[in-house]
């Protein structure tokens, strides 16, 4: 059956992104199209993957260390915000959530970044998705290498890379080679942060050969390896993470009576994560609040093979899309538990006996482009999860401490999305709305004894939970003219089933454990709103500014308290002075105060509003040859945003200098 479905959606399937322009050998088609910000603009002059998604109007960024940044789309942490990369699904291996997937693609690779939430893109199958776009060559015949380099004074942090490019009509190949070393860091008091430096590389390699004028094939592999991170806001550090990702990739397009596009993958990724508190002294580990005088190196693994296929039917007045997306992913963790002072008496403890996810999403879109001024879309889909557990001795001791017979779990999610646009002469306005549910992940299902030191608590997963629902409507205006584009869209999520950890009835909290129990459980309506104001205005051809807005308010209706890590109102502005060969950026960032906090979920405190500058020059020294110096939080500002972990404060003043050089 399966084997049926990857054949048939091999041959006959669609893709659903937002393309408004297709290019073939002889024609160019276009439909309508109207300007809208581009949040992908400022991407060049960024110099981490972290920058790009905290500049996102829809994103907001948990730290956990002066690496690896987790991001969220409008305070839906990762279980409610998928990652992936060309559409392919990449999990982490850490159940504290120190390697996001976000982690393992670098800016250098990125052709833009897609934020996708279920009422405004039909091809989400009713998820909220960050897909990371990659680069890729064309068919001409050029060759080039480009070489960067990069050094911050904050933590001493280098980044060299290394680039290439080939391609010819019918062949295309590029490469990239990135090594990146910090030592801890220094926040805005001057304190310097132990244990939160890290080393890291990262390799990636895309090959594409054009069969015909219509078929080609490609191969993409990723490898990413880093080494000694450290997390000051964790009770452990990463040893190593190593990351591999392979991807076979067919693309057909034909251009007849109508045009018709088909993208599939076929992938496999691998993901190891190593943590140990071997770093912390015997003084931290023999006086913390969990699981003191011992050691807990723990292990971590995914495993996820999958394969996608969009198929795109466009004619003049409308388009469809099918999205389909099968994948099957396989989640192990362990730790041992070493007395410091009995290091022969080792415990083990299994935190997921080996999850299997087994995942097929279809998702068909509907638009309409054929009433004068107005476009109509819609899209339906259904999320088929199949879970269980393989490791069948530590299944049974997680079936006993939940007291269940069965942690079989199947489960149907549905979506509907629809949406309404009226386009005028320089403006449009659009109305969407959308009904989704989300099948529990794995960490909610099966987690079994999982700490998180922002509640002092132990989380177990729950196989009994059902589909969380979720009802999204959005408006959005967008106005444009020569000088000035603006978009501003308003949303309300109201969620029935919300999924979150709570406290269960039997607490076993004493002098010598004081660590509270939590469960995952269907906790019933919760709510978030929200604002988001995108803006451009250029005052003429050299000066132009970016002003950005956004800001949520999230709560649980039934259980009366308002949902963690949601950050407050922000307000970003970028100043930019450019000419050929000279750009200059002054960049402003406030946070307001944040006095929503949770008190049942996460024990929250209130966070203080602040205020911080950026300055940075680019300038092409030669044709071939580019300088850029900046330095963030020019006052030196101490600040801990919202959403960081155990108030783990940014940065200070960081110094920095980047050159980039090609060679052709």
């Amino acid at each position: 059956m399966l084997l049926y479905i990857i054949i048939t959606n091999f041959l006959f399937s669609i893709e659903n992104d937002s393309l408004k322009s297709y290019k073939s050998d002889e024609v160019k088609v276009e439909t309508h199209h109207h300007y809208e910000v581009d949040q992908n603009r400022l991407k060049k002059i960024l110099n981490s993957t972290d920058d790009l998604l905290q500049r996102s109007s829809q994103i907001t960024m948990i730290r956990r260390a002066n690496f690896a940044l987790e991001p969220t789309i409008r305070g839906l942490s990762n279980e409610r915000t998928n990652i992936t990369i060309d559409g392919m699904h990449i999990f982490g291996a850490c159940v504290d959530k120190m390697d996001p997937a976000s982690n393992y693609i670098e800016i250098q690779n990125i052709e833009a970044l897609d934020v996708c939430t279920p009422q405004n893109h039909c091809g989400c199958g009713g998820n909220n998705r960050i897909d990371f776009k990659t680069t890729k060559s064309n068919y001409v015949d050029k060759f080039s290498l480009s070489l960067d380099s990069y050094y911050a004074s904050a933590a001493n942090n280098i980044v060299n890379g290394i680039k290439s490019n080939y391609s010819n009509e019918n062949f295309s190949n590029s490469s990239n080679f990135i090594y990146k070393n910090a030592n801890d860091y220094r926040a805005g008091d001057g304190k310097v942060l132990g244990n939160s430096g890290y080393s890291k590389f990262n390799f990636t390699n895309d090959s594409y050969f054009k069969i015909n004028g219509n078929n080609e094939i490609g191969m993409s592999f990723l490898g990413d390896v880093s080494n000694d991170v450290g997390y000051p806001a964790l009770i452990m550090d990463t040893r190593v993470t190593e990351t591999y990702l392979l991807a076979l990739k067919h693309n057909y397009t034909e251009l007849k009576d109508f045009y018709h596009k088909s993208e599939s993958k076929l992938y496999f990724n691998s993901i190891y994560h190593l943590m140990d508190d071997y770093d912390r002294s015997e003084e931290e580990i023999k006086n913390r609040i969990v699981m003191p005088n011992m050691y807990m190196p723990m292990v971590g693994k995914t495993y996820t093979f999958g394969f996608i296929n969009n198929y795109q039917l466009l004619k003049e007045d409308y388009s469809i899309g099918f999205y389909n997306d099968v994948y099957s992913m396989y989640s192990d963790a362990n730790m041992k538990m070493i007395m410091l002072d009995d290091d022969s008496n080792i415990m083990n403890l299994k935190n997921i006996a080996n999850a299997n996810l087994l995942n097929y999403k279809l998702n068909i879109s509907y638009l309409n482009y054929e009433i004068e001024n107005i476009e109509l879309s819609t899209g339906i889909g259904l999320n088929i999860q199949y879970a269980n557990l393989l490791d069948s001795k530590n299944a049974s001791s997680f079936k006993a401490f939940i007291n269940l017979d069965e942690v079989e779990s199947v489960t149907y999610a549905p979506n509907l999305q629809s949406s309404f646009k009226y386009l005028l002469k320089n403006s449009s306005i659009q109305l969407s709305a959308a009904y989704s549910e989300r099948n529990p992940n794995r960490m909610e299902l099966y987690s079994y004894y999982i700490y998180n030191p922002m509640d002092n608590s132990f989380y177990t997963g729950n196989p009994n939970l059902k589909t969380e629902k979720q009802y999204n409507i959005e408006v959005s205006y967008n106005y444009y003219n020569t000088w000035f584009n603006g978009k501003v869209n308003i949303f309300n999520n109201y969620f029935d089933n919300y999924i979150i950890g709570v406290l269960t009835e039997n607490q076993m909290q004493n002098e010598n454990f004081p660590q509270f129990f939590r469960e995952y459980k269907n906790t019933g309506q919760a709510n978030i709103y929200g604002i988001e104001f995108m803006s451009n205005y250029e005052y003429n051809n050299n000066f132009n500014l970016d002003l950005s807005l956004k800001y949520n308010r999230a709560y649980s209706i039934t259980l009366d308290d308002n949902l963690p890590l949601i950050n407050p109102l922000v307000i970003d502005a970028f100043i930019n002075y450019q000419t050929n060969k000279f750009k200059a950026i002054l960049e402003f960032s406030f946070n307001d105060i944040q006095n929503k906090t949770s008190n049942m979920f996460l024990f929250e405190n209130r966070t203080k509003a602040f205020f911080i500058m950026g300055l940075r020059f680019d300038y092409k020294v030669l044709e071939n040859f580019n300088l850029t110096v900046g330095v963030d939080n020019i006052f030196d500002t101490y600040y801990v945003r919202h959403t960081s972990i155990n108030d783990l404060p940014d940065l200070g003043r960081n110094i920095y200098a980047k050159i980039n050089f090609i060679i052709k």
